[in-house]
């Protein structure tokens, strides 16, 4: 008969330390609904990053409120689009350098100028 020698091999795991205990979950569902400053706060209390407390947050379930973005209410014109409406303004052509060489910030100063009647042709 054949004799076998039994081996025993120790495996260790290891277990990922959370990222938040437990009295820090508590917290989070105690301090509900969540927007971006109060997890900016509440991260910067705890020395964790704003977006892992978001993350956390919606990961549990919990309420928060997302900041909705806020549109610009002037309408955006091209420099070109300036350069044509202070030359309406005015009765003048310009040539293509104003608004190839302008900044945009410059056309918008310009213009403004050219409505009040600052400056003329």
């Amino acid at each position: 008969m054949a004799e076998y020698e039994l081996v025993t091999k120790t495996v260790r795991v290891y277990k990922k330390k959370p990222n938040y205990s437990e009295e820090q979950e508590d917290e989070l569902i105690a301090d509900q609904p969540w927007n971006k400053l109060k997890a900016k706060l509440w991260a910067k209390k705890h020395k964790i990053s704003f977006r892992s407390v978001i993350a956390k947050v919606k990961q549990m379930g919990l309420e928060y409120d997302v900041e909705s973005r806020i549109k610009p209410t002037a309408q955006q014109y091209t420099k070109g689009e300036l350069q044509e409406m202070m030359e309406e303004i005015l009765k003048i052509k310009f040539s293509e350098w104003l608004h190839k060489g302008a900044t945009k910030d410059d056309m918008k100063k310009l213009l403004r100028c050219a409505e009040n009647g600052r400056l003329r042709g």
